[in-house]
């Protein structure tokens, strides 16, 4: 068995996930990352992100333009702020390479604003920037939406041989559009390793769970799990300077989870085991774009604090079938919260909410607007 070891780390669970998380990684993962990874998006995400670009148009194309790319808000910006930014040159020093679906609706404006914040840092030796635009559903499903919807977007989650096909044109950041989670783990891992897109099942369904294990940041460190005391409570600070996940992965696809080092929250068989079958459905059938995993000959095994050895998961040939994720216009929702203290507070805080759904029926029917179609109290 070879003794080559890929390590790759996860800084994002979501947009919105914490911004010191990616300097962590990069800064005090010993020794440094091979790969630094990100998952912005989420379903919801894509619904925002095309809201923001639908906005953005509004208001001007010229303006957007003026601001050398900016995509009309289709993109994650953060990833130029928090990451490019502050974080690239060292990034360059450690030889890490940085995977992410940043690009959201608009992959190809977000590799322009990179490329324009790197040519802004003056950086000798500037780094090859790529990205994977692949992923419109708009001819995919049309005949499954409603005639009514007002579609924002419609996008298909695409697998890791893109991003396989930018890293051997020598490109060291790549940015993606709404591809499957686990793609931007298993992706440096078949290039790492030559891994073939057919026949290399077991491989591929255990690259992919790597990054399925990483792909929500710190839950795989103890943040979104069972046992949570261990830790929130954790040494080098718990909660309050939590650890972001890394994955040391082989050529024959076993791997072993950990953290950087002197940083809060725990690897344990239990974080990891939650993690593992974290929105998976059916663990026997685990459908990606580049395989279906099973997982039910897994193995967890403790190798030392915060290391646990993943062995023995499955891989058979992907579905016909890839996954698609619309988003359309149908109403708005609101919500609030207004506390109610003192005696008898439900009885009050029940006809404070019964007084509020009346008064804005009211202005609701003065204005020709339509009733609320539910409510909650």
């Amino acid at each position: 068995m070879s003794d080559k070891i890929v390590r790759i780390g996860c800084y994002s669970a979501f947009w919105g996930d914490s911004v010191t998380a990616a300097e962590q990684l990069v800064r005090h993962a010993d020794p440094p990352l091979n790969y630094l990874v990100a998952d912005y998006l989420a379903e919801v995400t894509m619904g925002i992100l095309a809201r923001k670009r639908e906005q953005a148009a509004a208001r001007s194309a010229k303006s957007a333009a003026s601001r050398g790319g900016g995509g009309g808000g289709g993109y994650v910006e953060e990833v130029i702020t928090f990451v490019i930014q502050r974080l690239l040159p060292l990034c360059i020093e450690h030889g890490t390479t940085i995977i992410t679906n940043a690009g959201g609706l608009d992959p190809m404006a977000c590799k322009a604003a990179i490329e324009a914040a790197i040519e802004a840092m003056d950086i000798a030796s500037p780094p090859k920037v790529a990205a994977s635009a692949g992923d419109k559903g708009e001819d995919v499903l049309p005949q499954q939406l409603p005639d009514s919807a007002r579609v924002l977007s419609l996008n298909a989650y695409t697998g890791a041989w893109p991003i396989v096909e930018a890293l051997r044109g020598g490109a060291q950041i790549i940015v993606t559009g709404r591809a499957a989670d686990s793609a931007l783990v298993l992706a440096p891992l078949a290039y790492e390793f030559d891994w073939r897109p057919t026949g290399d099942w077991d491989r591929l369904a255990a690259g992919s769970l790597a990054g399925h294990i990483i792909e929500c940041g710190c839950q795989a460190t103890g943040g979104n799990f069972t046992d949570w005391r261990l830790s929130a409570q954790s040494g080098h600070g718990g909660w309050a300077n939590m650890g972001y996940p890394i994955v040391e992965c082989r050529a024959d696809g076993s791997f072993v989870v950990t953290k950087p080092p002197r940083t809060g929250g725990v690897v344990s068989v239990g974080s990891v085991g939650e993690q593992m079958v974290y929105e998976v459905l059916d663990p026997g059938a685990y459908l990606l774009p580049d395989v279906v995993v099973d997982l039910r000959l897994v193995t967890l095994q403790q190798q030392g604090p915060d290391r646990v050895a993943v062995r023995g998961v499955r891989g058979r040939p992907p579905t016909p079938w890839i996954k698609v994720s619309g988003v359309h216009v149908d109403g708005y929702k609101m919500s609030g919260e207004l506390v109610i203290g003192g005696l008898d507070a439900r009885e009050k805080a029940l006809a404070v909410g019964d007084a509020i759904l009346r008064r804005t029926r009211v202005i609701l029917q003065k204005l020709g607007l339509d009733d609320f179609r539910q409510t909650n109290r």
